[in-house]
């Protein structure tokens, strides 16, 4: 049966695996602290410098599974690579029961796509696509028989959430930048009925809609001064220090 202590005490039944997998030193750096496992709930992440040193790492989070009467979904894991050489084709890992895991262009973690490139990127084409259809819905369905400012409310209230979920955590271009912005400006296009950018503009001005580049800036602060004061980001990285 589920209850309140259900994540609390999942995690302290499969953290073997993580500090299993740590022990190994197979995993990537960084300043000299490893991080070769993320995980959360039972999605995990197993990041590695080479695919042989990822499949080494595949086997000893399988071997600590399997002690735990756990085991992997071959059919909902996958691999990605990114790199300098991130085009160059691999070998194939292939888990305990022989069973290969594909390499793909891009990987859903958390509910944030990661694509393969040379250097760590995310899509937020799910995200706008997920904006559009919350935003349509919405419009659909009340668009005709409220006022704007009403709609404005909801669309932030509803809507700009799912197209702003992750991008504290991701690496923001100016490129991806105006995507997001033009996914705002079609909304308020569609809400006020004009196409003048510079009344869309005063529009998201009077509705305190403030602009994709200062939203997600604000939200990396409030992420980064969270992560710091976490008590158990700082033990994480204690006990990582201790191997």
């Amino acid at each position: 049966m589920c209850g309140v202590l259900s994540p609390c005490l999942f995690a302290i039944f499969i953290d073997s695996v993580v500090d299993k997998v740590i022990e190994s030193g197979l995993g990537c750096y960084l300043n000299m602290t490893c991080f070769s496992i993320l995980l959360y709930a039972d999605d995990i992440v197993l990041l590695a410098p080479s695919v042989h040193s990822l499949q080494l790492s595949l086997h000893t989070c399988e071997d600590e599974l399997s002690s735990l009467d756990m085991r992997l979904n071959n059919k909902k894991s996958v691999c990605i690579r990114t790199g300098p050489r991130y085009k160059a084709d691999c070998c194939s890992l292939v888990t305990r029961d022989n069973c290969e895991l594909l390499w793909c262009n891009s990987v859903r973690y958390l509910g944030v796509y990661m694509t393969s490139s040379a250097v760590f990127t995310c899509s937020f084409s799910n995200s706008k696509k997920t904006t559009f259809r919350a935003f349509n819905a919405l419009f659909g369905r009340v668009g005709r028989a409220t006022s704007p400012d009403v709609i404005v409310q909801l669309f932030k209230a509803k809507c700009l959430p799912a197209l702003y979920y992750g991008s504290e955590a991701c690496p923001v271009n100016r490129t991806v930048t105006n995507s997001l912005q033009y996914v705002i400006k079609s909304c308020f296009s569609k809400i006020f009925q004009t196409k003048s950018d510079d009344v869309i503009v005063e529009c998201m001005n009077m509705f305190s809609c403030l602009p994709v580049a200062d939203t997600i800036s604000r939200r990396k602060e409030h992420f980064l001064s969270r992560l710091r004061q976490s008590d158990n980001f700082l033990c994480y990285l204690c006990r990582l220090a201790a191997f």
